[in-house]
């Protein structure tokens, strides 16, 4: 049975400037609940011990906010890495942070989870439970079949309700 041992990073693309959110920031540092979007995302993978790293791809000339959030961990358990790899789109973006992350040495056979930085409804237990049902796909005996067991996260969609005084 073939089973390939790999590390699990986290990529976090956090470049886009909210244009449909309006406001003087980007969505992924606007607050929620008392703290940076973003933040509920990098608190997620950090509390995952099968994630050894995170990587967060930024636009270049980084947010000022970075020195903020860097400071918010400052004995981290785990690798991560404001990156400014920011593209025109998220899969520039996340392309652009996987060529950085190569270069800066993570194996190119290492599992990968990429997840919307301003999207905090993540939690270590949904990020924990996709892992697991991949490692399960990837108990085959096929080699070339172990290689391309992937998983796709994703959360029912609930209805938007509007209320005009028209």
């Amino acid at each position: 049975m073939a089973t390939i041992s790999k590390r699990c990073h986290a990529v976090l693309p956090s470049a886009g400037m909210g244009v449909r959110l309006g406001g003087d920031q980007p969505k992924q540092f606007r607050h929620l609940a008392g703290k940076p979007m973003l933040l509920y995302a990098l608190d997620a993978f950090f509390q995952c011990p099968e994630v050894n790293s995170v990587w967060i791809g930024m636009s270049p000339g980084s947010n000022p906010l970075i020195h903020d959030l860097k400071s918010r961990y400052p004995n981290p358990t785990k690798r991560f890495e404001f990156l400014e790899t920011g593209g025109p789109t998220r899969q520039q973006t996340v392309l652009n942070t996987l060529a950085a992350m190569l270069d800066l040495g993570v194996d190119p056979y290492d599992w990968v989870l990429v997840h919307d930085a301003a999207r905090p409804g993540i939690t270590p237990e949904l990020i924990v439970r996709l892992i697991t049902l991949v490692k399960a796909q990837e108990q085959v005996d096929d080699q070339q079949q172990a290689l391309q067991s992937g998983g796709l996260l994703a959360m029912p969609v609930a209805d938007t309700m509007k209320e005009t005084t028209q």
